[in-house]
């Protein structure tokens, strides 16, 4: 299974880092060092190469929604004020 990653959401993620870092007590370089290390599985792309594929993704069936639902509820819970 691939895994991919839009890119302006790394931009979304530097920006707010200095909460990211306040909320859950790590420094800019753990936060770094943990990114670096999620996205060895997750390949970058650009936001043109993702929207045809938008209304798929979009279907109840599709397992990375249920992926992102799920990462999103566990995030939700570990940094409540995101």
């Amino acid at each position: 299974m691939s895994f991919y990653l839009p890119e302006f959401a790394l931009e979304e993620i530097e920006t707010k880092k200095e909460k990211i870092s306040k909320l859950s007590g790590l420094s800019h370089d753990e936060i770094d060092i943990l990114l670096d290390l999620m996205l060895d599985n997750i390949s970058i792309v650009s936001a043109k190469m993702i929207e045809p594929h938008l209304e798929e993704a979009d279907k109840p069936c599709c397992c990375i929604k249920v992926w992102l639902n799920q990462l999103h509820t566990t995030i939700k819970r570990r940094f409540p004020l995101l």
